[in-house]
């Protein structure tokens, strides 16, 4: 069950993450 929670928790932390860096990218330039 650990196993079955944590990998979604990852997964969704490293879209969150790649979600701010690619909008961030953009403001950090300007």
């Amino acid at each position: 069950m650990q196993e079955n929670l944590g990998r979604p928790g990852v997964f969704l932390r490293a879209s969150v993450t790649r979600h701010v860096t690619f909008y961030w990218i953009p403001f950090s330039e300007v």
